[in-house]
C-alpha cells in the first residue's frame, strides 16, 4: 500500500466547494494532483505512478465507486499493447482523469513550435463539485526554459482602448498564446461549470497568462505551484479572477525571472523605516516607486509551506501555511536551515510531488480538526 494509496478513506467523504473564488485546501491540493498528471503523458512516468496518481483522483469520489474505477483502469491499462505512443500515453491520461470523475476534453494541448502541453478537462456530477480546468504542464529542464523563452518584455494594452497598461513576459505570453485557440475550441459548451487554471513551474506561469485571457464571470481561481514572476505592476490591478500563488519553502523558481536582491534588500530598510519612524512616512511613497520599476512581478495571494520534515504516515506535523513572505525572509529562513545543517539542496523545494504531499497533509489535518 503506497501513501497516495491511504488517501481512499480520507478523501472520499471531502466534498470540493468549486464554486468558492477564495483559497480552498482541498482545492488547491486537487489542482497539485492535477498539475503533477500533467507530467505523466508527455515526460513517460512509470505505469505505477500514474496508478498512484488515478488512485489519489479517485479518492475525490464518493466510497462505492472508488473500487470499480480504479478495476476499469487496471484493464484498460492492460490494452495497450501495440498502440502508439502519442495515441497510448492519451488513453492513459484520459483513463487516470476517469478516476477523479474527469473526463479530456478533445485531444492534449500541444503546440511543437514552442512546445506547449496540457489539457482540458472536465468533471460534471449532481453534487455541486463539477469543473472545468484548464492544466499546463510544466518542465523538468528548468535550465532550458530559462535559457530559451524570450525574457524581453512585452507591452500589453487595454481591449477597449488599446493604451498600453502593462508589460508581460514575452516568453511565457507567446508560449500560452501558441495554444490559446486549442483552449478555445475545448471550452465551447462548458460555459455552465466554473473554471479552473492551473500549472506547476513554467507551467504556472502559463496559468497566469491564460487567467489573463480567460478571465469572466465563471473563472473561479488560478492555483499555481512554483511559479516564476510573469509580468510587469501595471496589470497588477488588473486581474478579476483571484490567483492563490503556492511557493514551497525556498524554491528558487519562484524567484525568477529577477526582480533584483537588491532591490528588495532595499524595500525591506524602507518598510522598516516606514513603520518605526513616523518622520519617514515618504518611505512608503519610495518603496511604492520601487516597486513599480520592477520589472517582473507576482501576481495573486502567496502561500507559503514551510520547510517541514514529514512523518512516518506521510503527515507533516511541523508544517504550517503562511502568508505573504518576502524574498528576503524566504532566502534568510533558509540559510539557517543550511548553516545549522537541516534542509535539502535548494532546487528540491521545486519538485511538484512534494506541493502535492505538503498540501495533501495540509487538507487532512484541518478536516480532522
Amino acid at each position: 500500500m503506497t501513501s497516495i494509496d491511504r488517501d481512499f478513506g480520507d478523501l472520499a467523504a471531502m466534498r470540493m466547494p468549486v464554486k468558492r473564488a477564495a483559497y480552498s485546501r482541498r482545492t488547491a491540493w486537487t489542482m497539485a494532483i492535477l498539475a503533477e498528471l500533467a507530467y505523466t503523458p508527455f515526460d513517460e512516468e512509470s505505469e505505477q505512478h500514474i496508478l498512484d496518481l488515478a488512485g489519489e483522483l479517485a479518492t475525490l469520489t464518493d466510497r462505492e465507486r472508488i473500487a470499480e474505477r480504479l478495476v476499469k483502469f487496471r484493464k484498460t491499462l492492460g490494452g495497450f499493447d501495440g498502440v502508439p505512443g502519442p495515441e497510448r500515453r492519451n488513453r492513459k491520461l484520459r483513463a487516470t482523469l476517469a478516476c477523479g470523475g474527469f473526463q479530456l476534453v478533445g485531444s492534449v494541448l500541444y503546440d511543437p513550435g514552442t512546445d506547449t502541453q496540457g489539457f482540458v478537462a472536465v468533471r460534471r456530477d449532481d453534487e455541486g463539485t463539477g469543473m472545468a480546468v484548464i492544466c499546463f504542464r510544466g518542465t523538468t529542464r528548468i535550465s532550458d526554459w530559462l535559457t530559451n523563452l524570450d525574457i524581453a518584455p512585452r507591452s500589453m494594452r487595454n481591449p477597449r482602448t488599446g493604451t498600453p497598461i502593462g508589460n508581460m513576459h514575452k516568453g511565457f505570453h507567446d508560449a500560452y498564446r501558441s495554444v490559446h485557440g486549442q483552449i478555445r475550441e475545448r471550452l465551447k459548451g462548458l460555459e455552465d461549470l466554473p473554471l479552473y487554471i492551473t500549472g506547476h513551474s513554467l507551467g504556472g506561469a502559463l496559468a497566469v497568462v491564460a487567467t489573463w485571457y480567460q478571465s469572466s464571470q465563471r473563472l473561479a481561481a488560478c492555483y499555481t505551484f512554483g511559479a516564476p514572476r510573469v509580468g510587469g505592476q501595471g496589470l497588477i490591478d488588473r486581474f478579476k479572477t483571484p490567483i492563490y500563488r503556492i511557493v514551497n519553502g525556498p524554491d528558487p523558481v519562484t524567484l525568477v525571472p529577477p526582480a533584483g536582491f537588491g532591490l528588495e534588500i532595499v524595500k525591506a530598510v524602507f518598510r522598516v523605516l516606514g513603520v518605526f519612524l513616523p518622520f519617514w512616512g515618504w518611505a512608503v511613497w519610495v518603496t511604492d516607486k520601487l516597486i513599480r520599476n520592477q520589472r517582473f512581478r507576482h501576481y495573486g495571494y502567496m502561500r507559503y509551506l514551510t520547510v517541514a520534515k514529514p512523518g512516518p504516515d506521510g503527515s507533516y506535523p511541523r508544517l504550517r501555511l503562511e502568508f505573504a513572505l518576502s524574498t528576503l525572509d524566504r532566502l534568510t529562513r533558509f540559510i539557517r536551515l543550511r548553516t545549522s545543517g537541516r534542509g535539502n539542496r535548494i532546487d528540491r523545494y521545486h519538485d511538484i510531488a512534494r506541493y502535492r504531499s505538503k498540501l495533501r497533509a495540509h487538507a487532512l489535518k484541518a478536516n480532522q480538526s
